[in-house]
């Protein structure tokens, strides 16, 4: 057998090794980002009577229970400008949860808000759980024309 028939097959196994090394590694990857994250989600915002109501979504993939959390939101003017502080209680949420959260914000017009900024976590109670945890694993998005940013 000459060397390059030899050489073939060792080809043609490092190559599959990498094929199935890089085919493995990858979903853990994806995994492991999808289950350290607290997603929240600004799903609708609209006028109530004199109040604006902002409906969060809000999901915790960090592997374990939320016992308390809480939210400090800027709501952001049309000028962009600070319009309001904001402190919102969430609740709890067992791990791998989502749930909905309401807030009607008193005296607050809905088409005067340009954006909304996750300022801070001040909350993030459970076994393992810190604000600055929360906050570092927080991803927010929105389906609305109000942008919500970290």
């Amino acid at each position: 057998m000459n060397a390059r028939h030899a050489i073939q097959p060792l080809v043609i196994i490092i190559a599959a090794a990498a094929a199935l090394l890089a085919a493995t590694h990858q979903p853990v990857i994806a995994q492991d980002e999808k289950q350290t994250r607290l997603t929240i989600e600004l799903n609708d915002i609209e006028q109530q009577q004199t109040a604006c109501r902002l409906t969060l979504l809000i999901e915790n993939k960090l592997g374990a229970a939320i016992t308390d959390l809480g939210l400090e939101l800027v709501l952001f003017g049309p000028d962009q400008r600070i319009m309001k502080l904001i402190a919102v209680p969430a609740g709890a949420f067992p791990p791998s949860k989502t749930r909905i959260r309401q807030f009607d914000l008193a005296g607050i017009q809905c088409a005067g808000i340009s954006r909304i900024l996750l300022n801070t976590i001040t909350r993030c109670e459970g076994a393992g759980m810190s604000p600055s945890h929360c906050l570092e694993a927080a991803k927010t998005r929105s389906r609305v024309k109000v942008d919500l940013q970290y």
